[in-house]
């Protein structure tokens, strides 16, 4: 008789009730940018498991650039990029950046700025 052992490998849980921080350095609210957005913001909890953020054309749903939820431990989570984003008008935008934890805790922060045509 053969002992068969399963080992389901799955991502670390802790318990907590906090929701992850988000904090955005760059863009600040109302900054023009010309022809790249800097992109600058730092997510921290203990047991985070996805984040991911979207710039859109304020007031619609007009996505200008989306870079979905992506699986990460890392503590604090960084984005420090620059993203080429083509408008054919002066456009107001908003970054909405989104982070969830292993229990489901999740918080969301945005900010508006402007992107010049290029």
């Amino acid at each position: 008789m053969a002992c068969v052992a399963i080992t389901a490998f799955a991502c670390k849980k802790e318990e907590d009730n906090e929701n992850p921080v988000i904090t955005i350095i760059n863009p600040t609210k109302n900054f023009e940018f010309e022809d790249s957005v800097a992109v600058n913001f730092k997510v921290e909890d203990v047991d985070l498991h996805e984040v991911g953020f979207t710039i859109v054309k304020k007031g619609t749903t007009d996505t200008l650039y989306d870079l979905p939820a992506d699986h990460t431990h890392d503590n604090p989570f960084l984005i420090n990029e620059k993203y080429k984003i083509e408008v054919s008008e002066h456009t107001n935008a908003t970054l909405t950046v989104n982070a969830e934890d292993h229990n489901g805790n999740t918080s969301s922060s945005s900010v508006d700025f402007h992107i010049h045509p290029m």
